[in-house]
């Protein structure tokens, strides 16, 4: 019985820290909503060549679903945005991140994720 604990409970620290360990895991588990003027997101910045940002989520496996023209999307709006870029997770996290664009660059970006969603 000792032995079972003590394997239960390694077992449970190693699959504690490879959840935490991930970077969007983290998103999920502490700031499941946001955008990235309240704080950092993965490595995107604000003002870079969008293609670079493009590129990021796909390092991510985000999965690029559509550009929009609007202003809004994931409960947060930009007005200056020529454009929206939509990523989707469809793991176990179910998110949607946005790429607010204007002339090519990244202007601001938003997520929300909702864990196990249908």
């Amino acid at each position: 019985m000792r032995n079972f604990v003590i394997f239960f409970g390694v077992a449970a620290i190693i699959l504690y820290g490879i959840f935490v360990f991930d970077p969007i895991n983290r998103i999920v588990l502490f700031n499941s909503t946001g955008t990235l003027d309240e704080q950092s997101f993965l490595d995107l910045m604000v003002g870079s060549e969008i293609q670079e940002s493009i590129s990021t989520l796909e390092r991510y496996r985000f999965e690029r679903q559509q550009v929009e023209i609007s202003d809004r999307c994931a409960l947060h709006r930009v007005d200056s945005a020529d454009s929206v870029l939509v990523f989707r997770d469809y793991s176990w996290r179910r998110g949607v991140v946005c790429l607010f664009v204007q002339d090519q660059t990244l202007i601001d970006v938003s997520w929300t994720f909702q864990p196990l969603a249908p």
